[in-house]
């Protein structure tokens, strides 16, 4: 065991400051770091530059990043956006409280002071929301969306997708190679990444490879195989054969009765096509695709084993290719909604986990469900593009989904600093994000500017009316960073040792 005095922890939390904070504000510098395969990207992200401190070799110094990284991680997974802003404020919070301490206030009541102090910040920040309404949505989507990732164009894109997509922004992103300008492309209803799997079923659809049709009845066939007199007892019950008939199966799938299906099916001039579900979970895509279009899943638990047409769903519309569905159905609004509620649920649950990797497959999910498929296709020449704007689009439609929900403030650190006056315990605290946005951008710091809803634009270095600029942050990114950073800060002034059980004594 070792231990060490808390002289480290200042100096931690002031070099980790020192590394994120240049990434702060529109004329912030990318950071290039090195991905699991050693791939380059470019990055701005605060606690994703955060992070590489847990790299420090010092254990001490990284049991204390391990702690600025947990409040920069909790205000990603909250608000999508505000981690520098988390990281910056740590640091000052903690000077603050150890200036206290230094004139002789004992280290409780001075991180008591300084927790109290935060709370008041985030009450009158509470009363300088600006809510979304007709008359706003567009420049406050807009905004916020340029704000968060420094890209003019990504505004009108987040907007035309939220247009498309609808206040829950379940939004997937793609990489586009073919095209120069990135775009929006949206299907109304559900989009499954799987099709037609046997090469003779090529033959029944277009020239285009696609088999389209209205009104087909989709059979949900989970557990893969029907008997002899299952299969007789299934073309018994269906009453027409001018329907057409979707098959659905996952790697359940008995060969040889498929093979019997397609064999009977043709025989007997039915209109069909088969749907090969090859997914992870595709427990989730046949529960989810059911749900869509209001039919059951073969399962003894529900005694549907021997699969007749009254268990089918129905599609309004559904085109088949050899590797995508598309499709359109009232579905059983009930049963959407459970599905959803567990999407959501889930998505919830694990907000705060660092390692949850699912989250895009999980809005894949959500919106196929809900308002239909919105994408943003984005145009990028290579891997290394695509991931920077990639990230930062990740981070907009997440600030955009905040804003939506808790409204904005003025931007460009002007909301804290427009507190100083409500909580004077705090003022170097309050001005330091404006200060360091500014510098960042080779400007001066200066009190004056500061008069009701004008500040600085630190790309042109010219005095403005904010919310006209269209300098505005989510409500959300800036209190969940005061409320994560005062949390950490205020931990490690009550601390007078730091103990590391794995570090051998010299």
């Amino acid at each position: 065991m070792k231990y060490v005095d808390t002289k480290i922890i200042g100096e931690t939390i002031q070099e980790i400051s020192d590394i994120v904070i240049k990434t702060m504000g529109p004329r912030g510098r990318l950071a290039i770091l090195a991905d699991e395969m050693s791939r380059p990207y470019l990055t701005d992200d605060g606690v994703t530059v955060a992070r590489e401190c847990l790299r420090f070799d010092d254990p001490f110094k990284k049991m204390v990043a391990t702690s600025v990284v947990e409040a920069a991680n909790n205000t990603e997974k909250y608000a999508f956006d505000g981690t520098t802003l988390t990281v910056l404020l740590v640091n000052e919070l903690y000077k603050a409280g150890k200036q206290l301490i230094d004139k002789g206030t004992h280290p409780q009541v001075a991180a008591d002071r300084i927790k109290e102090a935060a709370l008041q910040v985030d009450e009158a920040l509470a009363k300088k929301v600006i809510k979304l309404d007709d008359s706003n949505t567009e420049h406050i989507i807009k905004s916020v969306s340029n704000i968060t990732t420094k890209i003019p164009a990504i505004g009108q894109l987040v907007y035309e997708a939220f247009k498309k997509a609808g206040s829950q922004m379940n939004i997937i992103i793609e990489h586009d190679r073919k095209h120069s300008h990135s775009s929006i492309e949206h299907v109304d209803g559900m989009v499954v990444d799987s099709g037609y799997f046997v090469p003779q079923l090529r033959e029944r659809a277009d020239d285009k490879g696609v088999w389209s049709r209205d009104g087909a009845k989709l059979f949900f066939l989970s557990e893969g195989i029907l008997t002899n007199n299952g299969l007789n007892n299934l073309f018994a019950s269906i009453p027409n054969k001018d329907i057409p008939l979707v098959f659905v199966f996952n790697q359940n799938y008995n060969p040889d009765m498929m093979n019997a299906l397609i064999e009977n099916l043709g025989a007997n001039n039915f209109d069909f096509m088969f749907i090969f579900i090859n997914d992870a979970r595709d427990d989730e895509v046949f529960m989810d695709m059911a749900a869509k279009t209001n039919g059951k899943i073969q399962s003894s638990t529900f005694n549907t084993t021997d699969y007749l047409y009254e268990y089918a769903g129905t599609a309004d519309h559904i085109e088949i290719e050899i590797n995508k569905t598309k499709i359109i159905a009232k579905g059983n609004k009930d049963e959407v909604e459970r599905r959803l509620a567990v999407y959501n649920k889930e998505l919830e649950d694990n907000k705060y986990t660092t390692g949850y990797v699912r989250a895009d497959i999980v809005n894949r999910r959500l919106a196929n469900l809900g308002a239909g498929m919105t994408k943003i296709k984005i145009a990028a020449s290579s891997i290394t593009e695509y991931r920077t704007i990639r990230f930062k689009l990740d981070d907009a439609i997440g600030a955009v989904r905040c804003a939506l929900k808790d409204g904005v403030v003025l931007g460009g650190g002007y909301a804290l600093a427009s507190t100083s006056v409500e909580v004077p315990l705090l003022r170097e605290v309050l001005f330091a994000p404006m200060k360091t946005i500014l510098s960042n951008a080779g400007y001066e710091f200066e009190v004056e500017t500061l008069k009701e809803g004008y500040g600085i634009d630190a790309k042109t270095g010219k005095k403005v009316d904010l919310y006209k600029t269209g300098i505005i942050d989510s409500y959300a990114s800036i209190a969940s960073a005061l409320r994560n950073a005062s949390s950490i800060a205020c931990g490690y002034l009550r601390a007078y040792i730091l103990i590391n059980e794995n570090v051998k004594s010299v």
